[in-house]
């Protein structure tokens, strides 16, 4: 469960995972790949790491995005190409 300090509430490495709907492995994978920042806070008592509100919201805003694997209308071409671009069913 998040927990908050000073008003700022504070997620762990798995509570992120969770919320976001991905494994921890993912989460892991896309902190290596620099995809997303590692937490930068760390509880003095168990050593635990934690993401910030703000960061944590970011990890949100990357898990939803969406990006253009492939230009879209080149590989259209190559499935019909007797078709040109403007041309309807």
């Amino acid at each position: 469960m998040p927990f908050e300090q000073n008003g700022i509430r504070y997620y762990s490495k798995s509570e992120t995972a969770n919320a976001i709907g991905v494994s921890r492995q993912t989460l892991y994978r896309w902190i290596q790949d620099r995809k997303i920042p590692s937490p930068r806070f760390e509880r003095k008592r168990d050593g635990r790491l934690f993401y910030s509100e703000s960061e944590f919201k970011l990890i949100e805003v990357f898990t939803n995005g969406i990006e253009q694997l492939h230009e879209t209308r080149e590989c259209q071409l190559l499935a019909f190409p007797n078709k040109s671009i403007g041309d309807t069913p």
